[in-house]
C-alpha cells in the first residue's frame, strides 16, 4: 500500500474574510455570525439601510456614521442615566434592612420623641 500525502489546509482568502469584531476571528463573508463567538459580523444603516461590516465607521454606501459616539450614548439616556425612583427604592430597602438588623440584633435605639 501506498500512503497518500495529507490534504492540505484549506486556506480562507483573506482579503475577503470578515473579521469578528468580538473575538478577532477571520469568518466567511457568506456568514451572518461568527463562527467562534457567535458575534454579529454585519450592521445596517439606520440612514439608508445598506449592510456594512462591523468593523467600518462609516456606510460604504451614503457615508453615514453607523455607529454612535460615547457623547451621544450619554445624551440619549445610555450609561449617564440617573432614575430617581430607583435610587428612592435602593434608600429604602438599605434603610429597611439597617432597621431589621438593629432589631435582630437588640441593639437599643435611641428615643426620637
Amino acid at each position: 500500500m501506498q500512503d497518500e500525502p495529507p490534504a492540505a489546509p484549506r486556506q480562507t482568502d483573506t482579503a475577503r474574510a470578515t473579521l469578528c469584531v468580538k473575538c478577532e476571528h477571520l469568518c466567511d463573508p457568506a456568514l451572518e455570525r461568527c463562527d467562534r463567538c457567535g458575534g454579529h459580523l454585519y450592521i445596517l444603516c439606520s440612514h439608508c439601510g445598506h449592510k456594512n461590516a462591523r468593523t467600518i465607521s462609516r456606510c460604504e454606501q451614503c457615508k453615514h456614521r453607523l455607529h454612535k459616539s460615547a457623547k451621544d450614548r450619554v445624551r440619549a439616556g445610555g450609561a449617564g442615566k440617573f432614575n430617581l425612583l430607583y435610587f428612592g427604592a435602593a434608600v429604602l430597602v438599605i434603610l429597611v434592612a439597617t432597621g431589621l438588623i438593629l432589631w435582630l440584633a437588640d441593639v437599643p435605639r435611641p428615643r426620637l420623641w
